[in-house]
């Protein structure tokens, strides 16, 4: 029998995390008067069991409050927008949706083929990141 028949189709994988910027609480100050946190959307993927950052949103922030959690919201069109732009750009780079990775809203997982070890992408994104 075929040995490829009974491999495992193997996926990279990808999921969007929240990445807070260092020194965030120290620049600007919401219109309720609390501190600013500044963040990206950060698509992190694993492939030939190596991490790399795949796409990143670009600054967006939301208010720190000790006495509420505060998190990037789904109601800011902002923070929305900005995690459109980083789905877009993982879909045009090969990336299919595979649904969530966590119980935020914009913790989504993704997947694709795996690419070739040494293929020009591998090379420039081990450059680029």
């Amino acid at each position: 029998m075929d040995k490829s028949a009974h491999q495992i189709e193997q996926w990279d994988t990808c999921k969007i995390e929240v990445r807070l910027l260092s020194g965030s609480r120290l620049n600007g100050q919401h219109s309720n008067g609390h501190p600013l946190f500044w963040f990206h959307f950060v698509a992190v993927a694993q492939s030939h069991n190596k991490s790399y950052v795949a796409g990143r949103s670009e600054k967006a922030s939301f208010p720190f409050s000790s006495n509420i959690q505060t998190a990037p919201q789904p109601v800011e069109h902002l923070h929305i927008n900005f995690l459109t732009a980083l789905i877009h750009e993982l879909k045009q780079d090969g990336w299919e949706p595979a649904g969530q990775s966590g119980t935020q809203w914009w913790e989504l997982k993704f997947k694709r083929k795996p690419r070739p070890e040494n293929s020009i992408w591998n090379r420039l994104k081990h450059i680029l990141n």
